[in-house]
């Protein structure tokens, strides 16, 4: 199983309602899956590795590069693959659904990377969907149905998993100190509600606690 690689943070309110483009929404479900707890956080993978975020603290995306340790590879992905396989099993535990019903929804956000929104077809979702689950809300009715089909499981259970989801990610999006946080700031650049444009915590609208529920 791959590991989940930390996209670009690519939506704001402003984008929400001009409506998003495909690449925008799937950058943006990247942050998703970071902030339902399945996706991965910063790792040696990154160039750009933040430290933990503590208020009154500037993290500048220019002073904080890293480079992967070479000669390490094989056992690296060994490890990253148990360690994806236990992920997935502990977001079925957390979530009270089955292990089948978690790779589903793992693969459905993996697979956006390479084929875009139409990856969480899958999973019964859609882009307007996906844009609404950013935004920290239910799919339409309809879609909650695909969803339960897809996934099989009734339609109370797929409204609840969803539930779950969406509360799961709003704490993480409002904890500076969140895997969801530290992923934002892991690639560089990122944006909020309040600046388009972020490279430091010191910039105005750009820390955590001005914009952590519209950073993706």
């Amino acid at each position: 199983m791959k590991k989940l690689v930390i996209m670009g943070m690519l939506a704001t309110a402003m984008m929400f309602n001009a409506g998003c483009t495909d690449g925008e929404v799937a950058a943006g479900a990247i942050g998703v899956i970071v902030g339902i707890g399945l996706g991965s956080g910063p790792d040696h993978h990154d160039h750009h590795r933040p430290p933990p975020y503590h208020r009154g603290r500037h993290w500048d995306a220019q002073a904080n590069v890293t480079l992967p340790t070479t000669g390490a590879a094989p056992v690296a992905a060994q490890v990253e693959d148990t360690q994806a396989d236990s992920q997935v099993a502990d977001f079925a535990f957390k979530y009270n659904i089955s292990l089948d019903a978690a790779n589903k929804v793992n693969d459905a956000f993996q697979g956006v990377q390479k084929n875009g929104v139409s990856s969480f077809a899958t999973i019964g979702l859609n882009k307007s969907d996906i844009q609404a689950i950013m935004k920290h809300q239910l799919p339409e009715t309809s879609s909650i149905k695909s969803m339960a089909s897809k996934l099989d499981m009734s339609e109370a259970q797929a409204r609840d998993f969803l539930v779950a989801m969406n509360r799961e990610f709003q704490a993480q999006a409002s904890d500076v100190s969140s895997p969801y946080w530290q992923a934002c700031m892991a690639k560089g650049s990122w944006k909020t509600a309040e600046n388009m444009y972020c490279k430091s915590t010191s910039w105005n609208g750009c820390a955590p606690e001005t914009g952590a529920t519209l950073c993706y």
